[in-house]
């Protein structure tokens, strides 16, 4: 997957090539962290002690929509997470101690989406496959 750098509020954010944010401001991202299911959600929080993290998850969410369906893309996405988290923390946090308690808690989230994401990852990328097949064979028979 290729990618960019995009600015926003002073941070840079590494993003798949042609990924906008829909807001100009980090506070109006919508919350996107975390597959719809109660107990991902439990898991996967917004925040990392009173710093929204949506941004970092909404551009995972598109890596994970443009990435080839290979493990290196896989952990390319996840790798973009982690470094676009870690840009948010050290751009928005002032004090040291809840600058490590904040990393402490993003790497912790990284390593549950390493492990626990892969089942999701593929379910996704096999589905994305499946609408993409049924896309084109509809083309095909209207054309």
């Amino acid at each position: 997957m290729e990618t960019q750098i995009v600015l926003l509020e002073g941070i840079e954010f590494i993003t798949p090539v042609g990924f906008k944010f829909p807001t100009e401001f980090l506070k109006d991202c919508p919350d996107c962290c975390g597959p719809n299911s109660a107990i991902w959600q439990l898991s996967v929080p917004e925040s990392l002690f009173g710093l929204r993290i949506s941004p970092a998850c909404m551009i995972h969410d598109e890596c994970w929509n443009v990435v080839e369906p290979t493990w290196a893309g896989f952990h390319q996405s996840n790798s973009i997470f982690m470094t676009n988290g870690a840009s948010m923390i050290l751009a928005r946090t002032r004090f040291g101690f809840v600058k490590r308690v904040r990393i402490y808690g993003l790497a912790s989230g990284y390593i549950l989406l390493t492990f626990g994401g892969a089942p999701l990852f593929w379910a996704y990328k096999r589905r994305q496959m499946v609408q993409n097949i049924a896309s084109n064979l509809s083309s095909s028979v209207k054309g």
